[in-house]
């Protein structure tokens, strides 16, 4: 094929092309911002506590969980449930574990925890009442 043909079959192509890069698009500039109240976000909110489990469902892979507050979340004290993702194995958790956890409460929905561990009953008591430990906080100031 010459070079004389090659321009003429490619010369309509690139037309279209052009003409299409030419027509009215969205603008990013443009597009409505969210209201004052409206929340938008594409990461998850993640955020730690610790508690203690009162029941577990291995169908539902849900956790009932008493927990200590949650600032990240504005969240007290209370007692709620979570899902928890395949990758933790749920069977090694029983009522009455205190735990330590991580989840994302980005969803409208339950919480997921993402990662969890067994933890002491002096963490869980000292995460629920800081002033039960006092001593613990002035030695970490003086270190």
């Amino acid at each position: 094929m010459k070079l004389k043909h090659m321009f003429a079959l490619s010369f309509p192509a690139l037309l279209l092309l052009g003409a299409a890069s030419c027509t009215n698009s969205p603008n990013p500039v443009e597009e409505k911002a969210p209201a004052a109240n409206e929340v938008v976000s594409d990461t998850p909110h993640v955020a730690r506590a610790f508690g203690s489990v009162l029941q577990r469902d291995l169908d539902t892979r849900i956790l009932e969980i008493t927990h200590s507050p949650v600032p990240e979340a504005d969240w007290p004290i209370m007692q709620m449930e979570f899902y928890v993702s395949n990758e933790i194995e749920l069977a090694d958790y029983r009522a009455g574990d205190a735990v330590e956890f991580i989840f994302n409460f980005a969803a409208e929905q339950t919480p997921v925890i993402i990662a969890m561990r067994r933890t002491s009953a002096q963490e869980l008591i000292g995460a629920l009442w800081p002033e039960a430990f006092p001593e613990d906080d002035a030695e970490a100031e003086s270190n």
